[in-house]
């Protein structure tokens, strides 16, 4: 009131002085003049503060993300042996204990990725998602890895978690870490609105052209059953930000959430395309792995004995790259998650030398990567993209397809050099 009653009174002065003498224009101009000069100088201090603090997020989110970047690789050694524990339980049987405590190690190793997944999305979330890449994925052992995940949370709240045993052969065309995120977000929303004893069982299933998975929460007999349904009296999909997040995620992968009624009461289904019949395995006869991890080390040797290669292990880009010219091996397959300058490099020297331009090359990278760092290895030239922890099928299929890709341009060079001959 203070301020606007001065500047009125300097208003009736100005123009008492015009009725004399006339206007004063550098006095009536004053007041405005500062008032301009603050609010530039209060604009320009909001600008100082908000780029401060955009820097310091932008360092935050920078730490984080290498934080978790750190800590793959001793949760993926961890997970990779433990993986390696239950394989080889066939040939190299395990006692009661030693399995149970192999069962534990996965488990604890699932549940801790997908945290470092969770806190690495929260942390870019400003950043958009990467595209989609869709492949083919066992739902059911994905499904496993995702209950695996929710383990101790599903056993601290005295529910029953049912994601049936991990065999394969029901797979859909579907991106591997959208489904992830889509399952624990289903199985998450269902023990959030459990009671302690109920059972939320997942089933799988085929139906023409769809695999489909069925959540469904058991209450036991003689209680009411509590609040789990996430659909209404009208058996419409209540909305919710949990599900609302697996429709999307299944939408963006031509799938789709839907509400159904079943024998125990209401039930949600995710569907997604079936893929299509696996292609037959040609023969590799040597593939090279370029890096030092030795959980990597021991899957991959795992996979080259399954599928009957021979495998070579070059720690450094370097000899990497003299291995591959003097070797020509049917695959060369590069950790590009500790240094993806060097990997790029590698990919980029190998494409220029006659000798090894016709040998493919997969990068193998993290699971949680922000957009920006997968980005420039997918435009480098890369035949393929892997996410870790490996998924040992999408593995083996990878390198079958590849190694039949580079066969069949050697063919066709070979078909044209002997035409001009």
């Amino acid at each position: 009131m203070v301020a606007f009653w001065s500047l009125s009174r300097g208003r009736i002065r100005s123009g008492r002085r015009a009725a004399r003498g006339g206007p004063n224009p550098a006095e009536a101009a004053a007041p405005t003049q500062t008032l301009i000069q603050t609010l530039t100088q209060a604009l320009a201090a909001t600008e100082r503060d908000r780029d401060r603090l955009a820097n310091e997020a932008t360092a935050r989110t920078a730490f984080l993300l290498a934080l978790l970047r750190d800590l793959r690789g001793p949760l993926h050694t961890l997970s990779g042996f433990a993986q390696l524990l239950e394989i080889n339980a066939g040939s190299d049987p395990l006692s009661p204990r030693q399995a149970q405590a192999a069962r534990e190690m996965v488990r604890a190793a699932a549940e801790l990725t997908g945290r470092m997944d969770e806190a690495a999305a929260f942390s870019d979330a400003h950043r958009p998602s990467p595209p989609a890449a869709p492949r083919r994925i066992d739902l059911r052992l994905a499904a496993r890895l995702a209950c695996d995940g929710l383990h101790s949370r599903a056993l601290a709240a005295g529910v029953a978690l049912d994601c049936g045993p991990p065999t394969a052969g029901l797979c859909a065309q579907a991106d591997p870490q959208r489904v992830q995120a889509a399952l624990r977000a289903l199985i998450d929303d269902a023990l959030r609105h459990a009671a302690p004893g109920d059972a939320v069982r997942l089933d799988v299933e085929r139906r023409e052209d769809r695999i489909e998975l069925t959540r469904t929460t058991r209450t036991p007999p003689g209680r009411p059953r509590s609040l789990i349904d996430a659909v209404d009296a009208e058996g419409r999909l209540r909305p919710g930000l949990g599900l609302g997040a697996v429709q999307r995620l299944a939408e963006s992968m031509g799938g789709d959430l839907k509400p159904v009624r079943t024998v125990q009461g209401s039930a949600l289904r995710l569907s997604l395309p079936a893929a299509d019949a696996a292609t037959p395995r040609p023969r590799i006869r040597l593939a090279l792995y370029a890096g030092s991890e030795p959980a990597e080390i021991a899957l991959l040797r795992h996979v080259a004995g399954r599928m009957d290669f021979s495998l070579q292990v070059a720690e450094t880009p370097e000899a990497a790259l003299s291995l591959a010219q003097a070797l020509r091996p049917d695959v060369v397959l590069v950790d590009a998650a500790p240094t993806p300058g060097a990997a790029r490099r590698l990919r980029r020297r190998m494409a220029d030398d006659p000798a090894t331009v016709f040998v493919p090359v997969v990068a193998l990278t993290e699971a949680g990567a922000p957009a920006r760092a997968s980005a420039p290895l997918a435009a480098a030239g890369f035949d393929a993209l892997l996410t870790r922890p490996l998924d040992l099928e999408a593995l083996a299929e990878t390198l079958a397809a590849l190694s039949s890709r580079a066969s069949q341009a050697e063919r066709a060079l070979d078909a044209e050099a002997a035409r001009e001959a």
